[in-house]
């Protein structure tokens, strides 16, 4: 018997070396040799060719490569390294590129020898490599820097004409040596020490291995001799920064620059194998600032990757995308975030072997080796490959790889070619370090070896077969889809305990178990089954063999079939009926007819009929695009329901859900009685009943499928019925309401008053017919040709896109009722640049192609007029005109205008009506004004706003009344407004109410507040006060204040110009001056009655005043001074007394301060009585003595606690120095000032 053993040999150094190493891949050229193309590669390299090139963004530069385990990284890693590093050129390079043109990338192949040139070239400019793995340091810093050093180092000893001090600038590493070394100097029993002295023994013993480490870039002699420092230093920290000790981002910046300036290198290429296992390192480490390290490498990223010349290109390898390892660690959210973060600063691209790529089959072939018998077996077996190629061929799965195909199942021998297939589909889902596509062969056991060979030759019952892959990743398919594993335990236990020929049954179970595990390219058809089972096309025999099997295992509850897909699956709960729980479902549901049920259940209507709601028609001759909508209508209908009210749409279109073929006959000869225009029925002719079990059955398995309690298994079961009964009432809708029901005579389309249906056999037709029916109902529109502005359907006017055309409409709108007043808009775009967006609208509206609406006259560019217009642009903007100018005795709803403008004739888009109206009533726009607008918006936005749908905004002509006229020109002769020579009369108007609003709005509030101010005054204040009044109301709220009405009745009022309206008005406007008159009157009375106007008693009075003591009363004497009573003395004593402005005052509080000011003088004015005499001793009086001067800082009062006295001494003390250098009233002034500041506090 002949042994698989005796034929093949596992290479188990090949397979134990297949994870390449980076370091040592850099110098094996054979890898670069060995590579063959993938897609994932040849994205990545067409990357490279543009990132090496000036002006590339820094994330461009910086790179994350992310795959599974055995994906080829590494690999790649190796070969663009050496590709950075040599160029293109060398001879393992010229076979990769021959590979590469193989492959169909001709063009990358041509630009990768053109930018990466021979190290000969004087254009040349290589990398500096730095590869990196993992991370055994303290830092993610301290590993580029370590490895940074490391790189330089070797490249010198390479290239003698480098060197490292004119490379790498002065780091942090010989900062720290420096420092070292001063501290020896000073200290020299530190050159040996001990450092178990200070517990730092932990990598170093002495301080002297310890400064080795340093010269060596060891980042842990760093971290040593930084707690060393704080020790040995009183506890100062280390800072490389005193001695000009470089940081890793400056030191590969300034190593860039150097190698780039001085040695001609493009720049470094930092290659970070396993940079997810250092993430996953820093994370675990507490000790460790995780998110200040992921920020310092973003900012190295984000400053090494930027420059043109001497940049870094970072090319980090991970098994996951950066973010991922956030989660997977668990780390904190912080971290999580900031890993987010810098993800962003990376192109993320996907390292990946496919089942459908040649590259991995080739690789599994380099790990087994034919032995000289088995070399005579396979040059024998030419048919039986190229019968199994010709089986597999016709697969989805190797379509593109049809022509190596024979290569491929002679590479990946002894495993059959869909296990080779599915092993790199798996593995890349399950794929673990020690566990890889690669590994498989390895870990095979040795019973697999003594399968005997068939006497009809190799690839036949020897191959390792697609199901054997589930005991070598079973554990971990266990954890990742668990409920698949139990049914596949399940399945296999029930086979095995039902008979003893189950090997067949078992190998299809463990097919359908991998097919759901790896999905596409995998699909369980019977074909697919056939091939990776017994590699035979389904012929009779195996069709035989394999409907046996599969019959058994479906009537065991064990599988099942889609029959919409023919795909075979699991089945989860064999002892589940699952057609009898629809059925008790859908009798459940006890809706019976159709229309009733598609508004139930509106999610499957909107599947089964996607063709309801509105859809636009073809743009019409103008470009505008108008639309129609399709609805259901329940059988039998009545008129008015048919009747459509929106008029944003053109047409209607119903759907008729006739019960049955009675029910179609009566809803035609209904729709014959209508006269709607544009209104049309699809009727079908046996109705829809027949729709409706399957409509119950449709919306019973969803419900199904929205409960939790159902296995995976029954679900895919109820998904698969479901698919079926759609596919069913989608074929049964295309006769009802389709091409298949129009072309039999099936369904019929009935247009509302006519007797014989359309003759129209799809829904293409209709649309034509529907469009030129709908074109024809609007002679008098107008060209729209600006995108976005043409459409009719209201509900696209949402969308944000619209919004910002409507900003643009409205500046387009300001742009032309300034038209004359702005030199900058006077030409035929309204001063906008040609190719920006507003151009275009106006082109689109306005302009030559569309509506001709500018004209050329002989001073430059004009807006025609209405009267210079002519057919339906004319009949447009005199329709807009005629509306909006026409006298009314109420407010004007621009909503009328929009329904005039969108029924025919017109139909226009509402998007451009307020840029029509605009051009219709840009001379007379002032004379119109918006009804009870709380908003002060220009009107270009009210105007836009008004046209929207279910806008209730009024407008009304300002053009006043023959009443309003006349009283609003008695009241302009009584406010003295001038009148202008050629000023119309309505203009003259609208100046009085603008110079009477002017005078009631400077009025202090406590005027037109005043209890005593006349009521017809009062109600003229209150007019202004309020919200939303216009000229018009103004001139009936004075018609009703005045007697104007009676007075026109008579001759005399008329021929005297209506003397009693004019003295109404007078009074009212006197009314306002007569209060504020009235309290500066009563003031100046009292300061008249109470100050003199001879000069020297007035000067008695100021004195009387100061000797009163109070602030009060020397701010008094101060304001009065010798100045003569005025309004502008009146005002400084109200400020000074009442701290506000007299308008501001009320007339309690004038009052008040008349009362004050009486007291106050009526006090000064009182002769001082002398102190008693005591009365122990009789002594002669005194006599008593005049003051020469008066004391400014001392009070009258006697009756003064000891307290306040001392205080009053104290302050004495302060003042006294100033009585002899400065002048009485500024010292008076400062201390009126100090009074005020401490009254605010005391508040």
């Amino acid at each position: 018997m002949i042994r698989l053993g005796d034929l093949v040999e596992l290479d188990k150094t090949h397979s134990q070396d297949a994870a390449i190493v980076l370091d040592m891949g850099l110098l094996n050229h054979n890898l670069v040799s060995a590579f063959t193309p993938t897609q994932a590669s040849v994205n990545i390299l067409k990357r490279l060719v543009r990132v090496v090139l000036p002006g590339v963004p820094p994330e461009q530069r910086a790179m994350n490569w992310f795959g599974s385990y055995g994906s080829g990284k590494s690999h790649l890693g190796v070969l663009i390294g050496q590709l950075l590093r040599d160029g293109a050129h060398t001879p393992e390079f010229a076979g990769f590129l021959r590979k590469l043109e193989n492959f169909g990338e001709n063009e990358l192949a041509e630009e990768l020898r053109r930018v990466f040139l021979p190290l000969t070239d004087p254009d040349a400019r290589p990398y500096l490599l730095v590869p990196l793995y993992a991370s055994q340091t303290p830092s993610l810093q301290a590993k580029l820097l370590e490895g940074l050093y490391k790189a330089i180092k070797n490249q010198v000893k390479v290239h003698p004409a480098l060197t490292l001090e004119c490379i790498l600038p002065r780091t942090e590493y010989e900062a720290a040596y420096h420092r070292f070394e001063e501290i020896v100097q000073n200290a020299p029993h530190y050159q040996n020490a001990e450092l178990s002295d200070w517990q730092l023994e932990a990598d170093y013993l002495t301080t002297e291995e310890m400064a080795l480490g340093l010269k060596h870039y060891q980042p842990l002699a760093l971290k040593t001799f930084c707690l060393w420092h704080q020790h040995v230093c009183h506890g100062a920290k280390f800072r490389p920064v005193d001695t000009d000790g470089k940081n890793v981002v400056e030191a590969y910046k300034e190593a860039g620059q150097n190698l780039a300036t001085q040695y001609h290198y493009g720049g470094i290429a930092v290659i970070w194998d396993e940079l997810g296992h250092a993430l996953e390192d820093l994370m675990r480490t507490p000790e460790r600032n995780a998110v200040e390290e992921i920020i310092e490498l973003q900012r190295f990223v984000e400053t090494t990757c930027q420059p043109n010349l001497g940049h870094v290109l970072f090319l980090g390898l991970t098994h996951v995308s950066l973010a991922e390892y956030g989660a997977r660690s668990e780390a904190p959210q912080d971290v999580r975030d900031r890993l987010k973060t810098i993800e962003g600063r990376f192109t993320s691209l996907k390292v990946e072997l496919k089942p459908s790529e040649s590259e991995g089959y080739h690789l599994l072939g380099a790990q087994r080796s034919w032995t000289e018998r088995g070399q005579t077996y396979l040059a024998q077996s030419h048919t039986a490959i190229d019968s199994l190629a010709a089986v597999c061929g016709k697969l989805p799965l190797f379509q593109n790889l049809s022509q190596d195909l024979p290569k491929i199942i002679r590479d990946c021998y002894p495993l059959h070619v869909i296990t080779a297939a599915a092993l790199f589909a798996i593995s890349t889902r399950y794929a673990q370090a020690t566990r890889t596509a690669f590994t498989f062969f390895r870990d095979l056991n040795g019973q697999t070896f003594e399968r005997s060979i068939s006497e009809a030759g190799l690839f036949r019952r020897e191959l390792i077969r697609l199901p054997e892959l589930i005991e070598y990743y079973g554990d971990k398919m266990e954890k990742e889809a668990s409920g698949m594993m139990e049914m596949y335990r399940r399945a296999i236990a029930e086979v095995r305990a039902k008979g003893n020929e189950c090997e067949n049954k078992v190998n299809i179970i463990g097919v359908l178990l991998l097919s759901k595990v790896l999905g596409e390219h995998f699909q369980a058809t019977e074909t697919f089954i056939a091939a990776a089972l017994w590699d035979e096309k389904l012929n009779q025999s195996t069709i035989e063999t394999l409907q046996k099997e599969l019959v058994w295992l479906k009537n065991a509850g064990l599988i099942w079939k889609n029959q919409v897909t023919d795909l075979w699956s699991l089945a989860g709960e064999a002892w589940v009926d699952p057609e009898s729980l629809i059925k008790e479902k859908q009798q459940s549901i006890t809706l019976s007819e159709t229309a009733t049920l598609f508004t139930q259940y509106p999610d499957m209507r909107d599947d089964l009929l996607p063709l309801l709601g509105k859809h636009d028609l073809e743009p019409s001759p103008c470009g505008i695009v108008r639309c129609y909508s399709v609805d259901l209508l329940n059988s039998p209908f009545k008129m008015p329901i048919t009747q459509s009210d929106n008029l944003s749409k053109a047409a209607q279109v119903f759907l008729v859900m006739a019960k049955d073929s009675e029910a179609a006959i009566e809803a035609q000869q209904v729709c014959q009685t209508l006269s709607f225009q544009q209104v049309y029925y699809w009727i079908p002719r046996e109705g829809t009943q027949r729709l409706n079990d399957k409509l119950r059955r449709y919306v019973a398995i969803e419900e199904l499928l929205k409960q939790k309690t159902h296995g995976e298994g029954l679900k895919r079961q109820f998904e698969a019925r479901w698919e079926e009964n759609r596919q069913a009432l989608t074929h049964q809708m295309s006769e009802l309401f389709g091409r298949q029901g129009l072309v039999s005579g099936r369904a019929h389309i009935f247009r509302a008053g006519e007797d014989m249906p359309l003759t129209c056999t799809s829904w293409h037709d209709f649309r034509i017919f529907l469009t030129q029916a709908v074109h024809q109902e609007y002679p008098s529109e107008i060209y729209v040709c600006s995108m976005g502005l043409n459409s009719i359907n209201e509900e696209k006017y949402k969308s944000s896109y619209i919004s910002q055309l409507r900003a643009k409409v409205i500046d387009v709108v300001h742009k032309i009722l300034n038209f004359e007043n702005n030199a900058a808009y006077q030409n035929d775009l309204l001063g906008e640049k040609e190719t920006s967006h507003a151009a275009a609208i106006i082109d689109g509206i306005l302009g030559q192609y569309a509506n001709q609406l500018f004209i050329e006259r002989e001073n430059g560019w004009d807006i025609k007029t209405v009267e210079e217009t002519k057919g339906a642009v004319h009949e447009v903007l005199s329709l807009i005109r005629n509306e909006l100018l026409r006298n009314r005795e109420k407010p004007y709803k621009i909503s009328e205008l929009r329904k005039k403008l969108l029924k025919p004739p017109y139909g226009l888009p509402p998007s451009v009506y307020a840029i029509l109206t605009a051009v219709a009533l840009r001379k007379d726009i002032k004379r119109l004004a918006w009804v009870n607008l709380k908003t002060n918006e220009p009107f270009e936005k009210t105007l836009a706003k008004a046209f929207t749908a279910n806008s209730t905004l009024e407008i009304r002509l300002q053009d006043f009344g023959k009443k309003q006229l006349l009283i609003l020109n008695l009241l302009a002769e009584i406010l003295n407004v001038s009148r202008l020579p050629k000023t119309d009369d309505n203009d003259y108007a609208r100046e009085a109410v603008q110079t009477l609003r002017q005078f009631i709005k400077q009025l202090p509030d406590t005027v037109k507040e005043a209890p005593r101010l006349d009521e017809k005054a009062r109600q003229l204040a209150k007019f202004f006060r309020a919200v939303g009044k216009t000229p018009h109301d103004l001139a009936d709220l004075l018609i009703q204040l005045t007697d104007i009405q009676t007075e026109q009745k008579s001759d005399f009022g008329a021929m005297n110009n209506y003397p009693q309206t004019q003295q109404q008005l007078a009074e009212i406007i006197h009314a306002f001056e007569k209060i504020k008159n009235e309290r500066l009157h009563a003031l100046r009375q009292v300061l008249r009655e109470q100050v003199p106007e001879s000069m020297t008693e007035r000067e008695v009075l100021l004195e009387q005043l100061h000797n009163v003591g109070t602030i009060q009363a020397m701010n008094l004497a101060q304001v009065i001074g010798t100045e003569a009573i005025n309004e502008a003395m009146i005002e400084r004593i109200v400020q000074n007394v009442l701290h506000k402005a007299f308008d501001q005052c009320s007339e309690i509080e004038i009052g008040q301060l008349i009362g004050e000011l009486k007291a106050l003088f009526e006090n000064a004015r009182k002769q001082r009585q002398p102190a008693p005499i005591p009365q122990a001793s009789v002594q002669p009086t005194l006599p008593q003595q005049r003051p020469a001067s008066v004391n400014l800082y001392r009070v009258a009062e006697p009756t003064l606690d000891p307290q306040t006295l001392k205080i009053i001494n104290d302050l004495r003390e302060v003042i006294a120095p100033y009585q002899t250098r400065v002048d009485k009233k500024r010292v008076l002034t400062a201390i009126q000032q100090v009074y005020a500041e401490i009254e605010k506090l005391s508040l």
